[in-house]
């Protein structure tokens, strides 16, 4: 049921914003930081953890440490686990479908890798299409995965997301770039052009957007912050 993963910080510290070599330079520091923990995933994670590489993204993120998290389009909890397994304080897996929710529930009643403080971190939140939901500066980190194409009206959407958000706080979107893919990806009327994604953060009131599409290689990166 259970892989173990090793992921460092590839970003900096996660500190919500300040001294951050994502903001001030966008460079990958050399050494890692203290995420390097164990993770413990579902059971979909030796197959998609082939292409998604989980610990590339999570890197990224830096460090979690305390970190109120918001899991946007959860599906079955892929990244809902890792961050539970990290040292935040709270995810919230989101969706708009209830079956999806008692997936993740399942999963998380079968996993053994979990102790009972780890498994309490996690909400099952079921919302509209519209809207996540999220109380006023809710959270520290939104993380959106193979979901943000299907959002409608996409620049009201993440201004209700800014708005539970704190203050420094992050959104981070991974999606499928727009080039030829293995057909087992969805088809480029589900993706978005990179662009796309940052003129919408930009449009929302995002700041410090910084990109990466040659980390993963069939998906790019995308994070913003919230001033």
């Amino acid at each position: 049921m259970a892989l173990i993963l090793m992921t460092f910080s590839c970003v900096g510290e996660y500190d919500n914003g300040n001294d951050n070599d994502l903001i001030t330079g966008h460079e990958y520091p050399k050494e890692p930081t203290d995420i390097d923990k164990p993770l413990v995933q579902p059971s979909d994670m030796s197959v998609r953890s082939t292409w998604q590489k989980p610990n590339d993204v999570l890197r990224c993120l830096g460090n979690l440490n305390r970190k109120v998290v918001a899991d946007i389009g959860a599906g079955t909890g892929y990244f809902s686990f890792l961050f539970m397994a990290s040292p935040t304080e709270k995810v919230i897996a989101i969706e708009i479908e209830q079956s999806q929710l008692d997936t993740i529930q399942s999963n998380l009643d079968a996993a053994t890798g979990f102790d009972k403080k780890t498994k309490d971190k996690l909400e099952l939140r079921l919302v509209s299409t519209d809207n996540p939901n999220l109380k006023d500066e809710e959270v520290d980190l939104v993380f959106i995965s193979n979901t943000y194409p299907f959002i409608e009206n996409k620049i009201d959407y993440l201004k209700i997301v800014k708005k539970g958000m704190k203050t420094k706080g992050r959104i981070c979107i991974v999606d499928y770039k727009m080039k030829k893919l293995p057909k087992i990806f969805p088809p480029t009327d589900e993706r978005l052009p990179l662009y796309e994604v940052e003129n919408q953060l930009e449009e929302a009131g995002f700041k410090h957007i910084y990109t990466n599409d040659q980390l993963l290689d069939f998906q790019y990166i995308v994070i913003a912050e919230k001033e």
